[in-house]
């Protein structure tokens, strides 16, 4: 009785969830303008005839992921196209067909009814439809967009400051330091070298036995830098930033490969990590959902956040750069209205 119920309550999702799509769907296509309506399907006939899909009316999700990664040239984070996926799908039918390609491309490059990156990722992630975003929702989101990379994980505040909790609660708090500390050492004395005062504060920390923040690396890598911290000192020369190179490369893999990665699983799993204050700073009670005006309130205090959908974005501009006057026009201007091929060009 359990399990009939259950399945009953998931259907019940399912269609709301597919009503709601399709209401959208038809929303944002009342919003467009005509010209980026027609460009758009013509691309989408263009892209539909030259490939090998056997369904002639529109692409599954593999087709897709080929289109944006062949067609398009476009290298896109599996988690994030499962989600562009989803939203391009507004009936849940598994095929993206010509209005859902058009909608959405055009909701990609904000337009139609979508003000910027904000509104694009609280759609994305919206993956029920209802129009707010639950502390799961915003979990998986969370873990989805952070960077899999330090460099650019660190430029996001929010991201950072969750991101050095954890890897001090995984007593590898010295790693993440020695790479912020050496990483703008690198950029500030590049072209001049270390310092010597420098040099010796920060081989005295992590790399000398017995150093507070001690770094794991080899005794024979270890023993070298030293070594030329010594013979730069005799010489009266600033410390070379390449002696750094090794070390930073090996504590960068580490925190990559491991600390990294788990930190993005335990965001999704885990509101303690960085859901729960989210909330807090929001107004949030905990139960509560977030609608697009706390979303928008809360994501102007992290900069940086959805700079990968500003990417994408720039990315299919450049694609979809209306080059359809040449490609798709070219292939069916034949079946075109006069009075639509001059509005094209």
């Amino acid at each position: 009785r359990g399990s009939r119920l259950a399945r009953k309550s998931l259907a019940k999702n399912s269609r709301k969830t597919k009503k709601l799509g399709e209401s959208w769907k038809e929303k944002e296509a009342s919003t467009l303008d005509r010209s980026d309506k027609i460009n758009l399907e013509l691309k989408f006939r263009a892209l539909l005839k030259r490939s090998k899909t056997e369904n002639r009316s529109g692409f599954t999700k593999k087709e897709l992921k080929v289109m944006f990664t062949q067609d398009f040239g476009i290298d896109i984070a599996d988690d994030v196209f499962n989600k562009l996926f989803n939203l391009m799908d507004c009936d849940g039918n598994g095929f993206i067909d010509e209005t859902e390609f058009a909608v959405t491309m055009c909701y990609l490059l904000h337009k139609g009814s979508t003000r910027d990156k904000r509104d694009l990722a609280y759609r994305l992630f919206d993956t029920n439809k209802d129009g707010a975003i639950s502390k799961r929702e915003f979990s998986e989101m969370m873990s989805t967009i952070f960077p899999s990379r330090l460099k650019p994980l660190l430029k996001v505040p929010a991201a950072r400051q969750a991101y050095e909790r954890f890897v001090e609660k995984e007593l590898a708090g010295e790693n993440l330091r020695f790479y912020i500390d050496i990483s703008r050492i690198r950029s500030e004395f590049s072209e001049t070298g270390v310092p010597s005062n420098i040099a010796t504060s920060v081989i005295g920390n992590y790399i000398a036995n017995n150093g507070e923040d001690q770094i794991n690396i080899s005794s024979v890598e270890r023993e070298k830098i030293i070594e030329a911290l010594s013979v730069a000192d005799v010489r009266g020369d600033n410390v070379p930033c390449d002696i750094f190179d090794n070390p930073l490369s090996e504590i960068t893999d580490m925190l990559e490969r491991g600390s990294l990665i788990r930190f993005k699983k335990a965001v999704r799993t885990d509101s303690t990590i960085f859901t729960d204050l989210a909330w807090e700073v929001a107004g949030l009670k905990p139960y509560e959902k977030m609608s697009l005006t706390v979303f928008r309130r809360y994501t102007e205090q992290t900069p940086n956040l959805f700079q990968f959908l500003e990417d994408l974005k720039n990315e299919l501009q450049e694609e979809l750069n209306y080059d359809l006057r040449q490609s798709a026009y070219n292939a069916f201007n034949k079946s075109l209205p006069r009075n639509i091929i001059n509005e094209l060009l």
